[in-house]
């Protein structure tokens, strides 16, 4: 068995669901990230921890926190979608706000987040 592998289900047994795959290719340098935005994607040594400590399990079980901007929003995507949609919701707002739709996660990890503007931290009104 592969480290891919062996670190995809390492993770799962910590969270509960496979990590999409776009994240195990930036987790294992397949897609390179050079993030020049205030965004923080978690390791595999944090995410776990991360999710349980906002108790994204218990408030909102269909996503997984795999980040934030170091402002208060997290990125969440859809539990179980191998390339998900990544979604900017409050970590005060998890079980209350859908949030805001900012892309594919492979898409925004190859333009090194880079297309997540400012403006689209305060607009709201692109809540899926």
């Amino acid at each position: 068995m592969d480290d891919r592998e062996d670190l995809a289900r390492r993770i799962e047994a910590q969270v509960g669901v496979r990590p999409p795959e776009a994240l195990l290719d930036i987790w294992t340098g397949i897609t390179p990230v050079d993030v020049s935005v205030d965004v923080a994607l978690y390791g595999p040594g944090e995410i776990a921890e991360r999710n349980t400590t906002y108790e994204i399990p218990t408030y909102r079980p269909d996503l997984l926190l795999i980040g934030d901007d170091g402002g208060g929003r997290g990125f969440f995507v859809l539990r179980g979608d191998p390339d998900p949609d990544v979604f900017r919701i409050g970590l005060g707002a998890v079980g209350s706000d859908d949030g805001a739709r900012l892309g594919r996660l492979a898409a925004l990890a190859a333009d090194g987040f880079r297309s997540i503007s400012d403006d689209e931290f305060d607009d709201e009104s692109d809540a899926r």
